[in-house]
């Protein structure tokens, strides 16, 4: 299987090609689409990728071209795997999704933290019947700001928090509780030029008004990514849902009142990405149920920009 990558961001060099090594007998990276250097062949033309026609195309361009650039791919019959999120809006997102399906193509959303065993785990404790009824839940995910020229803080170029780190957030109240829940209220903080640098939502279930999850993304904050659920029965912990630093330890730990009952960390687990790579890499997919599953979750996601 043959890659090409369009844009070296920093996100590539310190978790994709790193992540790509494990696949290095049947993955072979072709190059890189970019100005900087590198130690992959490099080309400063998109055009390259008809001339080399890889198996995929993976894109971590600023977040305000993701849709021409997988539009380009897709118009000329490659298979896409994009960084978060697939577009800025509701519509292009339709669209990418209805010409993949056109064209009997993949595009995938590389939102990695699904793929990981801690999420599975997590999901099954969440949704057992052994808990009672959620009470209250809190998901937090946040980190200091970045540099000031960062695209994250320019409007037009697709910047701000929710299109940044709020689809996360989506993906794992869509994946664990479905159509069942919805959004109550949403509020913005934005700096001078319209960013938006903190999100915080509150969600409601259809089947229980007494049950809220309220959730904070954005930057300007210590780091911060996790999430405490209380039920009747159990209050359940866990740390690092979303991204996983190599000097922190991701967990899940649930308590009996404050008394810690059971713990598990996934230190030895595989990364994220790993995972993440292996499953878009498997010929077992059904992209018609993926592709409907993606398409619900960002209906979700961008419907929230209409409260």
């Amino acid at each position: 299987m043959r890659i090409i990558i369009w844009h070296l961001s920093s996100n590539v060099i310190k978790n994709i090609i790193p992540s790509l090594k494990k696949f290095r007998n049947t993955v072979k990276i072709l190059g890189v689409i970019t100005n900087k250097k590198s130690k992959f062949e490099t080309f400063n033309n998109k055009k390259i990728l008809i001339l080399r026609k890889p198996d995929f195309v993976f894109i971590s361009s600023i977040t305000g071209k993701h849709y021409e650039d997988i539009k380009f791919c897709l118009n000329n019959n490659l298979n896409v795997i994009v960084e978060k999120p697939l577009a800025d809006s509701l519509d292009k997102v339709r669209e990418l999704i209805k010409l993949a399906k056109r064209k009997k193509l993949k595009l995938f959303d590389a939102v990695m933290f699904q793929y990981h065993p801690q999420f599975t785990d997590l999901k099954r404790i969440l949704l057992s019947k052994q808990n009672g009824s959620l009470m209250h839940g809190n998901i937090i995910f946040v980190f200091p700001h970045l540099n000031k020229k960062n695209f994250r803080y320019k409007k037009r170029l697709g910047g701000g928090s929710f299109l940044d780190t709020a689809i996360y957030i989506y993906y794992f109240i869509f994946l664990v509780y479905g159509k069942n829940i919805f959004l109550k209220s949403i509020n913005f903080d934005k700096i001078k030029n319209g960013v938006d640098v903190c999100c915080l939502f509150i969600f409601g279930f259809k089947d229980n008004s007494k049950s809220l999850i309220i959730a904070k993304c954005g930057f300007g904050f210590n780091y911060n990514n996790r999430l405490d659920f209380i039920f009747e029965r159990k209050t359940i912990r866990s740390e690092l849902i979303f991204t996983k630093p190599k000097k922190l330890t991701a967990s899940i730990s649930t308590f009996d009142g404050h008394i810690k009952k059971d713990y598990k960390n996934y230190k030895k687990s595989l990364n994220s990405f790993e995972n993440m790579f292996e499953h878009f890499f498997s010929k077992k997919i059904d992209m018609k149920k993926y592709y409907e599953t993606v398409l619900s979750i960002y209906k979700f996601y961008f419907g929230s920009l209409k409260k």
